[in-house]
């Protein structure tokens, strides 16, 4: 299980914020890639199209009780400290904590 970090203070000042979730299937979309980022080979999703609740259940790494705080913050993220290359930025759908 990955920790939970904020981004370096010079990285969020590079990056415009523009990560906008325009209906329920944008959504979905990304809890899928984070199931996906988290190792998940099992990903089960709810849609609640009345209560406009979505539910994603995996088998992928999970989150800590401590990086809870940090969960759904800005700019907050467990995937930056693996981007050394290119190659291994390709293998992660996402990591600049804009998201959730």
């Amino acid at each position: 299980m990955k920790t939970i970090k904020p981004l370096p203070e010079g990285v969020r000042h590079s990056m415009r914020s523009g990560t906008i979730m325009f209906d329920m299937a944008r959504v979905v979309e990304e809890l899928v890639f984070n199931s996906l980022d988290a190792g998940a080979t099992k990903v089960s999703i709810f849609v609640g199209f009345f209560t406009c609740s979505i539910k994603v259940v995996d088998d992928g790494s999970g989150v800590s009780r401590d990086d809870l705080v940090l969960l759904g913050e800005r700019y907050a993220t467990s995937k930056f400290h693996e981007f050394s290359n290119e190659e291994t930025a390709s293998e992660s759908f996402g990591f600049r904590g804009e998201a959730l």
